[in-house]
């Protein structure tokens, strides 16, 4: 079927796709705005109310072929330094007087040494070869220095190993917030956004703790209000780069694993789906060359996670968009079906069918807010078990042991024992928590809710009259991933659907962990007369076991509720509210709609099979498409050709 449309013999090129799936999205743009499709199609269909806009802002950014990683942060703090690390050559000036950053700069993969200025219509029109970094860079600082206000992005031509075979992406060093000097060029950035797939944000953690005069917030607020723009952007493609964290450990008195704790508190309040790991510290000025130098562990690690991320994002508009239009045409095939086959049978039989689907509905949404009211018991189950293993876990000689015996080798002062008691159980309670909690979550929340789910979900496609749902375990499957997907953010999707090891590595339930003290403020604060009154060893045995006879069974079951509850009853509503809930009321509306124009619809016959039709048509190309897609060797060095 392919060959109607393309040579099997040829690769499928980049632009190829491009034009087919802007030729499709064109063609919907046309039919959405027919008045046979407003009536027969949208009132009817499932997210379709900002159809004629969703379909420009799809077509509109289809034609960005910039698969942008944005580096974002205020001025100073160390993007073009870091920057300089991953391309592994200092080819953007550092100092601020000659900063590159007053412009965008985008880096992508070159062979060749190139810089290109873009005008404020982002169009070349200065392009240079060099033979050497050091010509090169002189050639960077020069354009810095005359501040032609008609520049507003240098494109930089480079060998760099994490773009290598990857055409699409491309690292953005964009101006820092906070110099006077440098406000239209943020305003550059701002209208940059919308090609952002990813984003890297490096934070001056010297200044303020990294939060000087409120300017990351602003930029990190401003990206958050952006994204409805950015439609190929998943907030989780987030990297938080903590930079300068060895002049913020010289600042303060508190242990580093404390202040990192507290740092990773602050980015979250202000990026809710950033992934634990994906907060990092460094000091990117004193990394030099390949050998071991201080913060070259983190900086490996920060280097692993944009390896990743780039790998995610290549190409990634390529499948974004195909996956709209084919939900959007997926829907307007069934709403066209459904009113055919009614128009096919009797009128007597079709509103005997229909009540009879109506009526399956009905019973479908009370199975819904049942499982709904009934998650208080599912609270309730988690609680019950987390306190039965949390309470047998302090009772264990071994976590007696694990308390005391650092206690004993580091002779700690009877001054310092109330505190040095609290931070080492502290730790316990923690790493248990790491260890067990999610294990428990997956027992008594995950299983229970997605098992629901499925039998819901299930019922919900065989109303739908989805021939597929008679033999859908694959597809249910994906659509159960990609629930949890959309709540637990884990770092790789390709975990097997339903597994413990998704949750384990769930943002989420990390966060739940990570974000609150559990039992803070329950051990009597009353410590140190006690101490005082007492011989050192002595008081060791008996402070400790003073500070988990707090931890009653009913201390324990509280401290559970009040730091998961919210998170069970998140994961609930993700899957027995929203999308779930509109679909069935959006079946109802149809159904409705049908009973009250069975007449109707045996007049527009024609019409509806017209649209029908005409969305099969508009389909067909984008299926041979997608064939060839699959069937061609991915030729890696080509840059024109689709991974």
């Amino acid at each position: 079927m392919a060959s109607r449309y393309f040579n099997q013999e040829q690769s499928v090129t980049y632009n190829t796709y491009q034009q087919e799936i802007d030729k499709a999205l064109a063609s919907l743009q046309n039919m959405v705005i027919d008045t046979d499709f407003i009536v027969h199609v949208q009132k009817d269909g499932f997210k379709m109310k900002n159809i004629v806009k969703d379909l420009m802002e799809h077509r509109t950014d289809l034609t960005e072929r910039d698969c942008a990683i944005i580096f974002a942060g205020e001025t100073s703090a160390g993007k073009s330094t870091l920057i300089n690390l991953i391309v592994g050559d200092d080819i953007l000036p550092v100092d601020l007087e000659q900063s590159t950053t007053q412009l965008v700069c985008r880096i992508k993969y070159c062979d060749k040494l190139t810089v290109s200025i873009c005008n404020t219509a982002n169009k070349t029109h200065v392009h240079k070869t060099f033979e050497s970094v050091e010509e090169m860079k002189r050639s960077l600082e020069v354009i810095c220095k005359n501040g032609d206000s008609d520049i507003e992005i240098v494109d930089i031509g480079y060998p760099v190993k994490v773009l290598q075979g990857n055409r699409t992406c491309s690292i953005v060093d964009t101006p820092g917030k906070g110099d006077k000097r440098q406000e239209k060029y943020a305003q550059i950035m701002e209208k940059y956004l919308p090609n952002a797939l990813a984003f890297v944000f490096v934070i001056d953690i010297s200044h303020c703790g990294g939060f000087q005069d409120d300017r990351v917030i602003e930029i990190i607020n401003h990206t958050r209000t952006s994204m409805k723009t950015m439609l190929c952007f998943d907030p989780s493609d987030t990297i938080f780069v903590l930079n300068k964290w060895d002049a913020l450990i010289f600042q303060k008195h508190k242990p580093e694993e404390v202040l990192f704790a507290e740092k990773k508190e602050d980015i979250r309040k202000l990026w809710e789906e950033v992934k634990d790991e994906y907060i990092v510290k460094l000091a990117a000025g004193r990394i030099k060359g390949e050998g071991e130098t201080p913060f070259k562990k983190e900086y490996d690690t920060f280097y692993g996670l944009l390896n990743a991320v780039v790998a995610r994002n290549e190409n990634k508009r390529t499948r974004v968009h195909p996956q709209f239009t084919n939900e959007f045409l997926e829907e307007c095939k069934r709403i066209l079906t459904w009113k055919l086959d009614t128009v096919k049978t009797s009128t007597k039989e079709s509103v005997i069918r229909l009540r009879k689907l109506k009526k399956d509905l009905e019973t479908l949404e009370d199975e819904r807010k049942k499982a709904v009211s009934d998650i208080g018991s599912t609270v309730d189950n988690f609680v019950a078990a987390a306190t039965k293993e949390f309470s047998t876990f302090l009772q264990q000689s071994s976590f007696q042991k694990d308390i005391l015996q650092p206690i004993r080798e580091q002779k700690v002062t009877r001054l310092a024992l109330d505190s040095a008691l609290d931070s080492l159980i502290q730790k316990q309670i923690t790493d248990w928590e790491k260890q067990n909690i999610p294990r428990i979550f997956h027992k008594t929340t995950i299983e229970r809710i997605t098992r629901i789910y499925t039998n819901i979900y299930r019922s919900l496609q065989m109303i739908k009259n989805d021939k597929a749902a008679l033999n859908m375990s694959s597809s249910l499957e994906a659509k159960i991933l990609s629930l949890i997907v959309s709540f637990v953010k884990p770092n790789d999707v390709n975990f097997i659907f339903g597994t413990f090891l998704l949750f384990k590595n769930s943002a989420q339930l990390n966060d739940a962990i990570s974000s609150a003290v559990l039992f803070a403020g329950i051990v009597a604060t009353a410590w140190m007369a006690f101490c005082f009154l007492r011989g050192s060893e002595s008081a060791y045995v008996e402070a400790f076991q003073e500070k988990i006879n707090t931890f009653t069974e009913n201390v324990i079951k509280k401290s559970f509720q009040k730091k998961y509850e919210n998170l069970i009853k998140d994961f609930a509503h993700v899957f027995l509210k929203g999308e779930l809930k509109e679909e069935i009321v959006n079946l109802k509306q149809n159904i409705n709609d049908i009973l009250g124009n069975l007449k109707l619809f045996r007049n527009e016959k024609d019409t509806l099979q017209r649209l029908k039709d005409a969305f099969a048509n508009v389909e067909e190309p984008l299926l041979c498409l997608q064939t060839s897609k699959d069937e061609m060797i991915y030729n890696r060095d080509n840059s024109n050709i689709i991974p």
